[in-house]
This record gives structure tokens, C-alpha cells and sequence, in this order.
């Protein structure tokens, strides 16, 4: 079995945030077709994303479904940076889902 591992190392930075943040993660595949990501640096106190992948649509289709959990060390009252991380990811996903309808629509035309 294949065990892929990806070391990523981002600066972010988000309005609600004062200055740049740094987030270390390493990702590995896990044997269920998924996707966990842990944190191994920065400036996060926690990090941990769990995707998950399904057959979906008679087998013609993926379901994914996402778990994060992460904790900054920051001033801002957690369900600020809650609301504000739901918000984004919401939007986020409405696009990722009218492209993916898009490019499948486009692929079906002769």
C-alpha cells in the first residue's frame, strides 16, 4: 500500500487576525480513502482535518465530508473566529460545487 505524506507550510493572514500566522501540517492518506492532516508547527495551538471519501450517484459520483478541528492562540473570542471560518468555507464550497457542475456539463457536450 502506497502511504503518501505532504508537508505543508502556509502564512496566512484574515482581517480578524492581527499580522501573519503560520500553519505547519502534515497530511497523510489513510487506508479508507480519506485524508487526515495534523499540525506540526506554527502558530496554531491546534490542527486536525479529517476527509473523508464515498461512493455516491450509483458509483459515478464522490461524497466528501470534512472535520476540522483547530485552535488559535488569539485575543478574538472563539465564536467570532467560528462564525467567521463558517462563513468562508460555506462560500468556498458553493463555488468548488458550481465548477465541478460546470466542468461535468462541459465534459458531456459532444
Amino acid at each position: 500500500m502506497w502511504d503518501a505524506v505532504a508537508t505543508i507550510d502556509l502564512r496566512l493572514e484574515h482581517a480578524l487576525l492581527s499580522g501573519e500566522r503560520r500553519l505547519v501540517t502534515e497530511s497523510r492518506t489513510l487506508p479508507n480513502s480519506g485524508l487526515v492532516t495534523d499540525l506540526k508547527g506554527g502558530n496554531f495551538k491546534r490542527y486536525h482535518r479529517v476527509w473523508t471519501l464515498r461512493s455516491a450517484g450509483e458509483g459515478t459520483q464522490t461524497a466528501a465530508e470534512c472535520d476540522l478541528l483547530f485552535e488559535l492562540d488569539l485575543l478574538v473570542p472563539d465564536w467570532i473566529i467560528a462564525l467567521a471560518v463558517r462563513q468562508e468555507l460555506e462560500s468556498h464550497f458553493r463555488i468548488v460545487k458550481q465548477k465541478a457542475r460546470e466542468y461535468s456539463g462541459h465534459r458531456l457536450l459532444p
